[in-house]
């Protein structure tokens, strides 16, 4: 009976949560374009074998980049291929999303044995802002797996934190960059209170075999991000100083659907939430009314105030002598942790009352939440699709990532009508042979020395073969492109991007 009644909860939460989803059309979000086009790149690369994907195209041919090299590449597999399937990409995408909201109850579940607690997590204003505001799936999907690897800690379960721990890197890499320290001081709570070495030893193995599992992101990442733009990823207006909370803002500040900028006056709301404050408050009563000083609470609370703090400007001292912090780009993105800690709490607040009552927090936090349980606008649902004719042409690079262009690459040229291969110098009749996303080939019959190039940016990876021969591409233009010299004759050129 108690799994029936754990389950129908389970099931309203989702279904509360997850309505607005497949409404009227595509919900207009900060990223929404990003997100889409995105998986459009990461479906087509697919398309042409390319697996892991790091090459990516479009929306106009030549715009290509190693976006996935750097990007965390692991949630837009989903929705990629759910697509290549036969599901349009707003589905594609909302049924991603209701996994792994359907992922992160579940997880809080089994880790606080409270329904309350995974639907306080669920429904918290900053998970929701993730969809309905941001449109920041990859970030809500990292928060879904934090249950996971706190769980796995407890139980010194090495491959279930070392999974969550490698999965949640793959995904997105500041909410790995978020929890870690948290975990940390979960481990250390778990080897005091129990005068355990196992916990601090299992959780050690799962930290390396968790990062060696998705080595073949993070090596990549980190020894070529020289190729690339990386830098302004925490410049100008993701510099992190302009994105502070204030504490007013993290108590109450009013739901809205505008950016975040520097000042008090954000258009979006940061509120922790008023359900979770009164948790944290009740909390921290309960452990000084009953003395139970070694109670779960008292380190959640720890770490609900550890989140507070990265929020907000008092914070600044320990972001500027850790450089890494810069690529979390918004302070208040450890809002993710106190929506964590704040419902693991409620899980532990939970076991003093009656389960009728605790049906009554969670149709109280489903009314306390409903309206913001809602997009600002929908968009037309093929608004970002490449062969849309209204898909945005005022901006080449709408929904791409500039940062991750290779550094060669001072400027772009969007315009469809140029050929993938062009003679640049000389004389040669050109005849395409294959233009796939990592794999291009044509054939050249030259009458003079001729410079051909290809309207695809070179990168470490890329490699050329004339005639069977290995040869290294040239780049001179300003966008970057590879060029190939032949000498007169027939030449058979295959061009493909292997690995790193």
């Amino acid at each position: 009976m108690v799994k029936y009644f754990v389950s129908l909860v389970a099931l309203v939460t989702i279904v509360v949560f997850s309505k607005p989803l497949f409404q009227k059309g595509l919900i207009a979000g900060h990223d929404t374009g990003a997100r889409v086009i995105h998986i459009q790149m990461m479906a087509q690369a697919l398309k042409d074998g390319q697996f892991p994907v790091r090459w990516v195209e479009g929306p106009a041919p030549g715009l290509s980049h190693p976006l996935f090299n750097y990007y965390p590449p692991l949630f837009y597999y989903v929705p990629a291929v759910l697509n290549l399937a036969g599901i349009p990409v707003r589905d594609a995408i909302y049924l991603s999303l209701v996994a792994f909201l359907a992922l992160g109850w579940y997880g809080m579940y089994k880790f606080t044995r409270s329904f309350v607690a995974a639907s306080l997590f669920s429904l918290t204003p900053y998970r929701i802002s993730q969809v309905y505001v941001r449109a920041a799936y990859m970030e809500f999907a990292a928060t879904s797996l934090i249950p996971f690897v706190f769980w796995g800690v407890q139980k010194r379960d090495i491959r279930m934190t070392a999974i969550s721990l490698g999965l949640m890197l793959a995904i997105h890499q500041p909410t790995f960059m978020m929890v870690f320290p948290a975990m940390v001081a979960w481990i250390a709570f778990l080897w005091i209170r129990d005068n355990s070495k196992q916990v601090a030893i299992a959780s050690l193995l799962s930290i390396g075999i968790g990062m060696v599992l998705v080595s073949s992101f993070v090596l990549p990442m980190f020894v070529e991000r020289q190729f690339v733009y990386a830098d302004n990823l925490s410049a100008n207006y993701f510099d992190y100083h302009q994105h502070f909370a204030t504490i007013s803002q993290l108590i109450y500040s009013p739901w809205g659907y505008g950016i975040s900028k520097a000042g008090p006056d954000d258009g979006m709301s940061f509120q922790v939430g008023i359900l979770n404050w009164t948790v944290l408050l009740a909390g921290i009563g309960i452990v000084i009314w009953k003395k139970k000083y070694t109670s779960p609470i008292v380190i959640f609370a720890l770490i609900t105030a550890y989140g507070v703090f990265m929020s907000t400007s008092a914070s600044l001292p320990i972001w500027e002598v850790i450089p890494p912090l810069s690529f979390i780009q918004y302070p208040w993105r450890f809002l993710a942790i106190t929506t964590f800690a704040t419902a693991v709490i409620a899980g532990e607040i939970g076991s003093f009352f009656n389960k009728k009552y605790l049906l009554g927090v969670v149709i109280l936090m489903i009314l306390m939440n409903w309206r913001y349980l809602a997009p600002a606008s929908y968009l037309p649902v093929d608004i970002f699709n490449f062969n849309n004719a209204n898909f945005p042409k005022n901006d080449p690079l709408y929904g791409l990532e500039p940062s991750y262009f290779p550094i060669q690459t001072v400027q772009t040229n969007s315009d469809p009508s140029i050929p993938r291969f062009r003679v640049i110098q000389g004389k040669a009749d050109i005849k395409s042979l294959a233009e796939r996303t990592t794999f291009q080939q044509f054939s050249a019959q030259v009458e003079k020395p001729s410079t051909i190039q290809i309207n695809t940016h070179y990168f470490p990876g890329w490699t050329a073969k004339v005639d069977g021969e290995t040869t290294t591409p040239g780049f001179s233009s300003p966008e970057g492109n590879m060029e190939i010299t032949l000498p007169p004759g027939e030449h058979k050129v295959t061009l493909q991007f292997t690995q790193t």
